[in-house]
């Protein structure tokens, strides 16, 4: 756990606690009111410590996520992803941010954010997420361009694969990119967003270019909890 998170839970520790005296007054004027205000303050607790766990939602708005898949060889055994996240700060203070729950079919190595190891990485299962700590905390209405990039080994060796993209909320514009090799170019490709609880649907904004080097998507204000997929044949 970071030393961020030490004092998140901190803070809200204290405050639970100041708010423990004027809880039980309340109590012993009105029951009813009471049991409200203690609803109330369980739902902002648990929004608050979501948006502590997952590193997004009140802390920055992402203005533009651009996502690009590099495929290297024409086997699909080595790839690189690249994330460059451009965020604005929506209240002082933000030490840091998270690119949570990647995974692959083969394995990742290699994490980078802006050229340098992470500040941290996280590993659950198949799932590696990282972080990247500022070297000054941003401050409100402050942006911020970081680039995160990490190596997919033996994640591409079907003749048809996809890329799968969750869309962070807050996001105002996402662009996903998809590199092919000189020797094995895309034949056919669409793009997909998906939700759980709800069939796949196609989605607008796809193109191959470059006679097959390159596709190209992209999603003005992408709805929060959206998977987009962008699924070929090469």
């Amino acid at each position: 756990m970071s030393n961020n998170r030490r004092l998140d839970y901190l803070g809200i520790a204290i405050g639970v606690l100041g708010l423990i005296p004027p809880v039980v007054e309340l109590v012993r004027r009105d029951f009813q009111l009471a049991a409200l205000f203690l609803l109330l303050l369980v739902v902002t607790f648990g929004w608050f410590l979501f948006a502590v766990q997952s590193g997004r939602g009140p802390h920055y708005q992402t203005t533009l996520m651009k996502k690009t898949l590099i495929l290297r060889d024409s086997k699909g055994h080595f790839a690189t992803v690249r994330r460059e996240q451009t965020i604005q700060a929506r209240f002082g203070n933000l030490q840091g941010i998270w690119w949570k729950g990647n995974i692959v079919d083969g394995s990742l190595v290699d994490f980078l954010v802006d050229g340098n190891d992470p500040d941290e990485i996280e590993r659950i299962g198949c799932s590696v997420s990282f972080f990247k700590r500022f070297r000054n905390p941003l401050s409100k209405g402050e942006r911020r361009t970081i680039l995160w990039e990490y190596t997919a080994l033996e994640s591409f060796l079907s003749d048809h694969e996809a890329s799968l993209t969750d869309s962070i909320p807050g996001t105002r514009r996402l662009e996903l990119l998809i590199e092919f090799p000189v020797d094995r170019l895309c034949r056919h490709a669409e793009f997909h967003v998906e939700v759980a609880g709800d069939d796949t649907q196609t989605h607008d904004g796809l193109e191959i270019q470059a006679d097959g080097r390159l596709i190209f998507a992209s999603v003005d204000s992408p709805k929060p909890g959206h998977t987009y997929r962008i699924d070929w044949s090469w």
